[in-house]
């Protein structure tokens, strides 16, 4: 009898670790899925901030630009990145990441969903009526979500906290959560 709890005990520990490792890799992208060129994964790494990129790109979809700033402001470093993608019919999808001055998206009929590697819940949805004078379904918004440290590459200081948001033109908010929900932390 001790030695078969012994073994469980093992195991459970042996399931634990490998959890943990499985579930910290995928917290991470080598920015190949976000469809990013070499030049431009390096100037994301360059920024020396948690990176994340979209795993999931809608068909037709490619990079259009990518823009990646850091300043000082006293002893605050102040990090911003865009990335956007556009199609061949003119409709885009932008990430957008920062640590500063962050705003709420006016947004309804939302859609919602959980990343697990990010604080927060997940919700996407057409801008608000009272935002624009005529609703357009296909005018989404991702309301901001905050990056989680405990996922952070390696090499990146846990008190950076970034958060995350998502701007689109002809894209549905279905499309829209699919992308926010494919946000992995970008790794060397």
């Amino acid at each position: 009898m001790k030695i078969f709890k012994i073994k469980y005990l093992l195991f459970g520990i042996v399931f634990f670790v490998f959890a943990n490792h499985v579930n910290a890799q995928g917290a991470f992208s080598d920015g190949k899925t976000a469809k990013l060129s070499s030049s431009q994964i390096q100037k994301l790494l360059n920024l020396k901030a948690p990176v994340a990129v979209p795993t999931y790109i809608p068909a037709g979809f490619t990079v259009k630009s990518v823009e990646a700033i850091s300043s000082k402001e006293g002893s605050f470093i102040v990090f911003d990145y865009n990335l956007v993608y556009a199609n061949q019919k003119g409709d885009t999808f932008t990430i957008q990441a920062t640590n500063e001055g962050i705003g709420d998206h006016f947004i309804h009929k939302v859609v919602k969903g959980k990343n697990p590697y990010f604080k927060g819940e997940v919700m996407v949805g057409p801008q608000d009526p009272t935002a624009t004078e005529q609703v357009d379904e296909r005018v989404v918004a991702g309301e901001w979500i905050e990056g989680n440290p405990k996922y952070y590459p390696p090499g990146i200081s846990k008190k950076h906290v970034l958060f995350y948001g998502l701007d689109a033109e002809g894209i549905t908010k279905n499309e829209g959560l699919k992308i926010m929900l494919s946000l992995r932390y970008l790794k060397k």
